[in-house]
Order: C-alpha cells, then sequence, then structure tokens
C-alpha cells in the first residue's frame, strides 16, 4: 500500500534551500512610510565589515532594548519613539537611513540624535552623506529664487504636483549633501517612496563617479601601452629581413600583452560596476514623473549633464583597452606568421641541404659499388688462376692458364655485378615494404 505523505511533509521536503535568501531580497530594497515634517538623514559607507556593522546594531539595539540583527539578515531596522534606523548591507556598501523628527535647529551631526560616539564608530569609508528635509508646503521656510539660484540648484514638480524637491547636489559645510522637499499632503508611503528614491539617486550617483578617478589614473597608462605598442609595430613593418629578431619582439610583445591584461583586471570591476549604477540613477530619475518648475532645470537634466561626461570618459577608457587587447592580439598573431614562415624557410633549407647529401652519399654509394665490382673481380680472378696453374701443373688443363684466366675474367665481373644490383634491390625492396 503506498503511503501519502502529508502536504506539510511534502511542501517542507519541496524547498529551495535558497528561497529563504530569495525572499528576503525580494523584500530587501522597500520604501518604509515617511510622517510629514520628518529628516531623514543617509550614510553609506564603502568597505566596511559586516560583523563590525551587526555588532555595532546590536549595541545599540541594547541601549533601547530592541531585536538586535540576526547573523544571517542583511538588512534590519530599529524603532523608538524618535527614530527609525535602516540598515541595509549591499554588494559593495552599506546604507544607514535614519528617520527623526524635524527641528528648527540644524542638528549637531547628520545621525543626531543617536550618540555621536557610536556614529563615529560605523565601520567603512563613509562615501555618501546625504539629508531629506520633508516640510510642508505652506511652512514658511525660503524657497529658491531661480534669480539667486543661477544654475547651482536643481528643482522638480514632482507625482504630479503633490510635492516640490530641490538641491545644489554639493556637501553643506556640515558634510551631508542636502535635499529640501515640500509637499501638499502626500500620504505616508508616497512620501516614504520619494525620499527612497532621492537617496538612492545620491547614492548610486556617487558609486557611479567611483569609477572617474580610476579612468583617470588609468588614462597614462593606457596611453604609455598604446605608444610602446605603436613603437612595436613601426618597427616590425620597418625592419629588414636581415635585421629581424622575432624572439626580442615576441618577448616586448608578451610584456606589453601582461601589462595589458593587469590594467583590464584594475578597472574592468569598476567601470563595470559603474556601469550598473548609472543605469540605477537613470531609472529612479525616471521614477520621479518630474515636470519642470519655471527657471530651474529638472533633477534629470542638472544630474544627467554632469554625470555623463564622466561616464564616457570611463567607456572611453574601457574602450580603449579593449582595442589595445585587439591590436596586441593581431600583433602577436602577425609575429607568430613571422616565424612560422622564417620556420618554413629553415625546413626548406634544410630539407635542401638533406637532399643534397643523399644525393652525395648515393653517388659515393655508387662510386663504392664499382670499387667493389673492381676488388672482387681482382681476387676472384686471382684464385681462378691459381686454380687454373694447378691443373695445369698435373696436365688436365688443355690451354694455357693465362689465356683461360683471360677469357674467365669478363664472366665473372659480368657475375659480380649482377650479383650486386640483386643484393641491393632485395635491400630496396625490404626497405620499401
Amino acid at each position: 500500500m503506498t503511503t501519502i505523505p502529508s502536504a506539510a511533509a511534502a511542501s517542507a521536503a519541496s524547498y529551495h534551500p535558497d528561497r529563504g535568501a530569495v525572499l528576503a531580497e525580494a523584500q530587501a530594497r522597500h520604501a518604509p512610510p515617511v510622517p510629514a515634517n520628518r529628516d531623514v538623514a543617509l550614510i553609506a559607507s564603502v568597505g566596511g565589515s559586516q560583523t563590525v556593522e551587526r555588532a555595532l546594531l546590536a549595541e545599540l539595539a541594547a541601549m533601547h532594548r530592541l531585536q538586535p540583527p540576526g547573523a544571517e539578515q542583511r538588512q534590519a531596522t530599529l524603532d523608538t519613539a524618535d527614530w527609525s534606523l535602516s540598515w541595509e548591507r549591499h554588494t559593495e556598501f552599506s546604507r544607514y537611513s535614519l528617520v527623526r523628527r524635524a527641528s528648527a535647529a540644524r542638528p549637531e551631526h547628520v545621525f543626531d540624535p543617536l550618540p555621536k560616539e557610536w556614529a563615529d564608530r560605523l565601520p567603512g569609508q563613509w562615501l555618501v552623506l546625504a539629508l531629506v528635509r520633508c516640510r510642508p508646503a505652506g511652512d514658511g521656510s525660503d524657497r529658491p529664487t531661480p534669480d539667486a539660484s543661477g544654475d547651482s540648484v536643481a528643482m522638480s514638480n514632482i507625482n504630479d504636483g503633490m510635492a516640490i524637491a530641490w538641491s545644489g547636489f554639493r556637501a553643506e559645510p556640515t558634510g551631508e549633501v542636502l535635499f529640501e522637499v515640500r509637499d501638499e499632503g502626500l500620504p505616508d508611503p508616497r512620501r516614504g517612496r520619494l525620499v527612497r528614491r532621492l537617496l538612492d539617486i545620491e547614492t548610486y550617483r556617487l558609486m557611479a563617479l567611483l569609477a572617474f578617478p580610476v579612468a583617470r589614473r588609468a588614462w597614462p597608462k593606457i596611453d604609455a601601452i598604446d605608444r610602446e605598442l605603436g613603437a612595436l609595430l613601426d618597427n616590425l613593418s620597418r625592419q629588414r629581413e636581415e635585421e629581424r629578431d622575432d624572439e626580442a619582439s615576441l618577448t616586448d610583445l608578451t610584456k606589453l600583452a601582461g601589462e595589458l591584461e593587469t590594467l583590464r583586471a584594475e578597472v574592468a570591476y569598476r567601470f563595470g560596476a559603474a556601469r550598473a549604477y548609472y543605469a540605477l540613477v537613470r531609472q529612479r530619475l525616471e521614477d520621479l514623473r518630474e515636470a519642470r518648475e519655471d527657471g530651474f532645470q529638472r533633477f534629470g537634466p542638472y544630474l544627467l549633464r554632469r554625470l555623463a561626461p564622466a561616464m564616457d570618459t570611463c567607456e572611453t577608457a574601457n574602450r580603449r583597452i579593449e582595442e589595445l587587447g585587439e591590436r596586441v592580439s593581431r600583433a602577436g598573431d602577425l609575429l607568430r606568421t613571422r616565424v612560422d614562415i622564417a620556420l618554413e624557410k629553415q625546413n626548406r633549407s634544410l630539407l635542401q641541404s638533406m637532399d643534397r647529401r643523399a644525393t652525395m652519399q648515393l653517388r659515393l654509394q655508387q662510386a663504392v659499388e664499382g670499387l667493389s665490382v673492381v676488388a672482387i673481380s681482382y681476387y676472384l680472378t686471382g684464385l681462378v688462376r691459381y686454380l687454373l696453374e694447378a691443373l695445369d701443373s698435373v696436365g688436365v688443363l688443355p690451354v694455357d692458364p693465362k689465356i683461360a684466366t683471360g677469357f674467365v675474367m669478363p664472366v665473372l665481373i659480368v657475375l659480380i655485378v649482377v650479383g650486386l644490383r640483386r643484393i641491393r634491390k632485395a635491400l630496396d625492396d625490404r626497405l620499401d615494404g
């Protein structure tokens, strides 16, 4: 009788081992609601240790009797009556977002009201510091004017006129980049999504721009490799055949190829990440659905006009590296072709030399065969003459021994020649077989 497993057992048995991680990742980038009249501060750090980050969050949670993040969590939120801190661990950076009540006075530090000594211990190198100030539209705060701001501030009408946001995308004296948001009663979830998009734009903008210093440092190396490769190819084209040293040229080319591969390894990840971050910036700008405010540039044109040239520089550097790789490959093919041709010439000369030697050996062999016929005929004729003289001594030979020897000698020579030819033919047949 076949036993049918229970539904719970069948379900548990069929779970994929990564199902939990996939579900957690699907919920990782949510935008929590942001109430009206709040400030949202952000710190994004690069190169920090997850272990240290979780330990610091556990320490802060213990201060306020909150649940610390688990050992495998990549995001966590700590909520109190006065503030809410969210932590997200990304592939190469960590983000800390703090939502706090609005304050008329400028806070002492970007993560106030958290303890400053705690915030100063956050691991890694801080790359992004941003502050989004959400205020009602009629709070009486100053709004920039086109004449006073010039080209230094971008402003957009967002969510079909439900909010106005502006920023200069420059660090304030306290270090953070400031975003101002004035809304006409946005619901908390929509305000949260708007704040999330603004902070994403700032984060991914700076993460994309990390590739620009890499491209600038790589440019002199690219130029140097380009010059060396050009000089090497020019030298190859100008060398006369008797002056060629393909082995030395191949050594130089191998050195250039090694330098180029090292450079490619140094920049490949950063350039690839920059393309991904740049695409995210463009996507977040599209998600804003921004409209133009009279006298101001929208966020999209304002940022892309400054970001696109840096990204183009990175793409140009990457393209030059790839083109240099192709040129080095073609130069290697050219050198290998030249080496193959030189080897073919050497092999042809060697075969011609071997052919000449074989011809000389054949002629020498034929000469030796002729001498062998003479020598063998001489010795056999001597033996026959001794035999004939013996027969003449006993009176058996009817003719003079000298005359008989003269008649026998041609016959012996013919027999010897025929015998040697048969022996040589037999040896040739064995070698051919």
